[in-house]
């Protein structure tokens, strides 16, 4: 569902990485911040890097700030375990509009999904 200009409770992040060339979404509460490490640890790649806002655009369609959790085709996701607690969880998708959602959804959106300790 999607909500303007509320009050916002459980905000998330999307933030996309590049393992090599493969895009990775990292999906966690907005006031944690990734250990980068144990994500790391999950994944096979020489480089693990954050791209630039152009390549974000390029590979999901979206800007850097407005990713959506849900159905971009190619982007391995990676959940936090830690909101996976029955809330609904707040994801901005532009400068007045939020994805309502919860942890559930966001897995089931994703053919490509993994749930991980991640965030601190």
């Amino acid at each position: 569902k999607i909500v303007r200009n509320q009050k916002l409770t459980n905000r998330i992040t999307c933030k996309l990485f590049l393992a090599d060339e493969n895009p990775i979404l990292l999906v966690y509460n907005a006031r944690h911040n990734p250990d980068l490490q144990t994500v790391k640890e999950h994944i096979t790649c020489s480089k693990f890097t954050a791209p630039d806002t152009k390549k974000t655009l390029e590979i999901t369609g979206y800007e850097k700030d407005f990713i959506p959790p849900i159905s971009i085709f190619g982007v391995e996701v990676f959940v936090d375990k830690h909101l996976f607690n029955g809330q609904t969880l707040s994801c901005p998708i532009s400068e007045r509009d939020y994805l309502e959602i919860t942890a559930e959804e966001i897995e089931a959106s994703n053919q490509d999904s993994m749930v991980l300790d991640f965030a601190r």
